[in-house]
């Protein structure tokens, strides 16, 4: 959804012609609203879309201005709309994102971790690289051409690297994905460049942008093939990884299991959805009533038949298992939110570790 998104924003301010970098202002509108309404929901489908609202820059223009913005505002309100009740904690998650270092809001309270950074951004630049190359040969022929086609090449490239800047944070190429078709504008913004040389004719610029767009196809159609073979082998991973672990489970008796963000059981999935539709919770416990849940984004419990818990309720049932002679099993990566718990470390491999839970932390109570 994501990437289709992306595509629809980037192909609407292209159909606009913003691309020679003036705004029109005898455009109403009703011409201008599609591409910021999209804008909105992508803001609201995923946070790493925000800086792609710089491209808006295209199209605006001293009287549009405000009003271009009022629907991306609309598009956003939008697009929350269906978890309007947790608008709170997503705002709050958006901070610790923000003002921690770490992975998912983590780690130390400062913007970045300079060693991370840089090494995040060599990854970034080796995994997208003809993204960088784009932007390095559209500055080139940038210096050819008129002031608006400067204009609209400092936009692009000013979304692209916000876009990077925030991803790198928290590296992930999955992360990129609003990015991708931003190329798409590279490739137009380097057309309108170039009709400004005096030495390329109409003819050679319509060969050389064909043949511009044939090597991105040819790219894209490689790099995807290496994805998927990389998502496959991920997934032959994860099933062993599982497998390995279900084996390790079977030497406890009647366990109560708690899953965690990116643990490689089915549950941990399903409970993963569960988080964003709380009233299904509620029926976990005819379906899986062994299985329970650390949200290590807020550090709560959710157990089924109960969703989620104030500390006390977990810390009560927790012991309450332990007292019955029930053990309490985590099964979860190593995350620093772990300190929630009192554990004792009986398994790991490569994706997750098994641990013995004790009880709740005392810093907890």
């Amino acid at each position: 959804m994501l990437y289709g998104l992306s595509m629809l924003y980037c192909g609407s301010l292209i159909k606009l012609g913003g691309l020679d970098g003036e705004g029109d202002s005898s455009k109403g509108l009703q011409q201008y609203w599609f591409p910021a309404f999209i804008c909105g929901i992508g803001i609201a489908t995923k946070i790493t879309f925000a800086p792609l609202v710089i491209l808006l820059a295209l199209i605006a223009t001293r009287t549009n201005f405000i009003k271009i913005s009022l629907v991306v505002l609309a598009g956003l309100l939008f697009g929350i709309l269906p978890i309007y009740e947790h608008v709170p904690k997503m705002l709050n998650w958006f901070y610790r994102l923000a003002a921690h270092s770490g992975i998912h809001g983590g780690g130390p309270a400062e913007i970045f971790d300079r060693n991370i950074f840089w090494s995040n951004l060599k990854l970034a630049a080796s995994t997208f690289w003809l993204i960088f190359v784009a932007m390095g040969v559209l500055w080139c022929a940038t210096g050819f051409a008129n002031r608006p086609a400067v204009r609209a090449t400092i936009i692009i490239t000013t979304a692209i690297a916000a876009h990077v800047v925030m991803v790198i944070k928290h590296w992930g190429p999955t992360y990129m994905v609003p990015l991708l078709p931003v190329t798409s504008l590279l490739l137009v913004a380097l057309f309108f460049s170039a009709r400004h040389f005096s030495f390329v004719s109409s003819r050679n610029l319509s060969i050389c942008v064909t043949g511009i767009s044939l090597a991105m196809i040819l790219y894209a159609t490689q790099a995807n093939e290496k994805i998927y073979d990389r998502l496959r082998t991920m997934h032959q991973e994860a099933q062993y990884f599982e497998t390995q672990t279900t084996s390790a489970l079977a030497r406890f008796n009647n366990p109560l299991l708690i899953g965690a963000f990116n643990c490689t059981l089915s549950s941990c999935a399903t409970w993963l959805g569960l988080l964003h539709t709380p009233h299904l919770q509620l029926r976990m416990s005819s379906i899986s009533p062994n299985f329970a849940y650390f949200n290590v984004f807020n550090k709560r419990m959710h157990f089924p038949g109960l969703g989620e818990v104030a500390d006390d309720m977990a810390s009560e049932l927790i012991d309450g298992a332990i007292k019955a002679g029930r053990p309490v099993v985590l099964i979860s990566p190593n995350y620093t939110q772990l300190n929630y718990f009192e554990l004792q470390l009986v398994g790991n491999n490569k994706m997750q570790s098994i641990f013995l839970v004790k009880g709740l932390s005392p810093r907890v109570h």
